[in-house]
């Protein structure tokens, strides 16, 4: 690539990186209450100071794109010939030997490396920072995975033929079920009754603050020891401690 052409390449990465910058200024903490977006600004803004670098590593991506699209078809030709040769012919595939799918699969996989790469080589910042944004570009990514979506996740696809449609009916009823109570369900809740199979300790709020709420809970008994006992649950809110 000439200077002249890489001078341009530099230019437009200011600009869009400069844009994007824009726009995070723009949003308030109404929109990001867990400042996920402080540490990705961050690293943007780094970047939007090393053109040069960020020119490179955008040439690099490139190359692994096309790297990609060589390998998915040239896989999906040699199983197409070794159906030939073995005298199955006009035999279907699998959904996820299809290039559609496997592109889109290795899109995201070199989407995802491509992003974590980059953070950790973001010049002038922090460990901290890093790894919070390492964090935050993790969620998203998965967020956007492909077995996410119905038409890119072949699995669903596939079942929903193989159910001839039932899976998606059922699918559209949980959806319709968790909207209503504003939290997707991971069990059912409806064998369970307060009083019968399932407890609930009187007890009130002691204590709170942005990151924690203290509950005491009242005693059941006439004496109890000095020393409170403190239970402190995973933070990922589910007691398998306590089971």
């Amino acid at each position: 690539m000439d200077t002249q052409t890489q001078g341009i390449n530099q230019e437009r990465m200011q600009e869009f990186f400069g844009s994007m910058i824009s726009k995070m200024n723009e949003q308030g903490s109404d929109v990001d209450p867990f400042g996920a977006l402080k540490s990705l600004k961050q690293v943007a803004e780094a970047w939007a100071k090393n053109p040069q670098e960020l020119n490179q590593s955008m040439q690099n991506w490139s190359q692994k794109i096309g790297e990609v699209n060589m390998k998915v078809w040239e896989d999906f030709v040699n199983k197409s010939k070794e159906s030939v040769e073995k005298g199955e012919f006009g035999k279907i595939p699998k959904l996820e030997e299809l290039p559609h799918f496997r592109w889109i699969q290795e899109y995201h996989k070199l989407y995802a490396e491509f992003l974590q790469e980059s953070i950790q080589k973001t010049p002038n910042v922090s460990d901290r920072t890093k790894d919070k944004a390492r964090f935050w570009t993790e969620q998203m990514v998965s967020a956007i995975s492909p077995n996410n979506y119905f038409w890119t996740n072949p699995g669903a696809i596939r079942e929903f033929i193989d159910t001839e449609g039932k899976s998606l009916v059922n699918g559209f009823e949980n959806w319709v079920n968790d909207f209503q109570d504003q939290m997707p369900q991971m069990v059912d809740k409806s064998p369970f009754e307060v009083g019968k199979n399932l407890a609930n300790t009187p007890g009130k709020v002691v204590y709170r603050n942005d990151l924690m709420e203290l509950i005491q809970y009242e005693a059941k008994t006439d004496q109890v020891h000095q020393t409170p006992v403190l239970i402190t649950p995973p933070w990922i809110n589910k007691f398998y401690i306590l089971d």
